[in-house]
């Protein structure tokens, strides 16, 4: 029997978690900025990783990344807002790396530096 990987399983366990919590402040707040969050995601990690690699693949923890950030934000930020915590935290793992290890959480990067730029409001409870 193999072992489950861990992104997916935490991708999956990440749409759980929105599925469950979305009704909470309704779809309409919170579906712009997933969609935001993950439309960056997707643009900016695949092509960053197909560089790093030399192979094209899904952008997993790319997807990871934007999830945990649009689970954080305030549903009352703008959209630009979630992407551009994305991008930051997508550039820092890129950036910010030792061998095939993050340096720092990207999602937490990208968080705390929209955060100082424009004083997005957070809950880092999930």
């Amino acid at each position: 029997m193999t072992t489950p990987k861990p992104k997916p399983l935490l991708l999956v366990m990440l749409a759980l978690l929105a599925f469950v919590g979305t009704p909470a402040t309704a779809p309409w707040r919170t579906l712009p900025g997933w969609l935001a969050a993950s439309a960056a995601a997707l643009v900016i990690d695949a092509p960053l990783l197909r560089w790093r690699t030399g192979r094209w693949q899904f952008p997993r923890g790319g997807l990871i990344t934007a999830w945990l950030v649009a689970l954080m934000l305030s549903p009352y930020e703008p959209m630009w807002v979630a992407a551009t915590a994305v991008g930051v935290g997508l550039a820092s793992k890129h950036v910010w790396r030792r061998g095939r290890v993050n340096v720092a959480n990207p999602a937490a990067v990208g968080l705390v530096a929209v955060s100082v730029m424009t004083g997005a409001a957070q809950n880092w409870c999930g």
